[in-house]
């Protein structure tokens, strides 16, 4: 998945990247217990799509660098992934 979100966040048409990214923590978020919280963050987050989909991909491929620094870090300290 990190490879992945790197690849759509450095191509010229980043918007697949914000579905990856949704999926990506809503999977997370789903292994909460609280499933009422869990449908509004669904909500909210589906009209922060349409907000993140309007804005420059260098957004797109700042968030990638980020999110690829935190993973290999992750990995080095052996920290779970899905």
């Amino acid at each position: 998945m990190n490879e992945q979100m790197c690849a759509y966040a450095m191509a010229d048409d980043w918007s697949p990247l914000i579905r990856l990214n949704r999926d990506f923590h809503l999977k997370i978020f789903s292994l909460s217990p609280h499933k009422l919280i869990l449908e509004e963050v669904k909500r909210l987050w589906a009209l922060a799509d349409l907000f993140i989909s309007t804005k420059n991909g260098e957004l797109a491929s700042e968030a990638a660098d980020r999110y690829w620094r935190t993973t290999e870090r992750a990995r080095k300290q052996r920290w779970f992934f899905l």
